[in-house]
């Protein structure tokens, strides 16, 4: 898979070689395995070929998957590594984003990078947004249960999409690249069951030591 070991966070425009760029906060620890855990953490590309696929790893964590800018099936990882996103594409220049519509509860998920088969290529990255915003928030900032079809239905992963939530429509919006620190129950001093421990303030100084790591 074609991984560029650049931070994990949005910086200065990129330019240059053929690299895939992450958004968002990744533990890069082991640089071979980016893994990020946020609501849409992300990673794009541009390519020439006909198809793409991503290398992910982890188990039960649902991807957005836009192709030129038009949403393709749900990706859901199941413990495999290689996922197809989009075949039968026209030859020539494509831009591939595949985003993390749920979040950190559901454990960290690797964004290793992608393949673009025997006549594909990778090539120098999408320009980076002059504008980043980080959203800090508990279940409505990461889309829970955005994609429920009533006000009954019990939640699941399935049903949680941080692309259609509002940090990400307002990103887009604005022409900014979104970080997330969401979790659903958790506030920054009390959570909804009332403890104060492991709330959005100890998440903010994971967020902060993986920062420097990337950094």
């Amino acid at each position: 898979p074609a991984t560029d070991g650049a931070p994990g966070d949005a910086g200065p425009p990129d330019t240059g070689p053929p690299a895939v760029r992450r958004i968002g906060r990744f533990d890069l620890s082991d640089p071979a395995h980016p893994s990020a855990e946020w609501s849409g953490s992300a990673m794009e590309a541009m390519f020439t070929g006909t198809s793409v696929a991503a290398t992910l790893g982890g188990s039960g964590n649902y991807f957005a998957v836009l192709v030129d800018g038009t949403e393709e099936p749900v990706a859901v990882t199941d413990g495999g590594s290689s996922y197809a996103l989009a075949s039968g594409l026209t030859p020539g220049t494509h831009h591939v984003l595949l985003f993390r519509r749920d979040e950190a509860f559901d454990q960290p998920s690797a964004l290793d990078g992608f393949t673009f088969g025997d006549a594909g290529a990778l090539l120098s990255p999408p320009q980076t947004p002059g504008r980043r915003i980080e959203v800090i928030g508990d279940s409505i900032t990461a889309g829970y249960g955005d994609e429920c079809t009533n006000a009954n239905q019990h939640f699941s992963a399935a049903t949680e999409n941080e692309y259609l939530a509002y940090a990400s429509l307002t990103g887009r919006d604005l022409g900014a690249d979104v970080h997330v620190v969401a979790w659903s129950g958790k506030g920054l001093y009390q959570n909804l069951d009332g403890t104060t421990t492991q709330n959005v303030y100890a998440c903010l100084v994971k967020n902060l030591a993986l920062w420097e790591r990337a950094a």
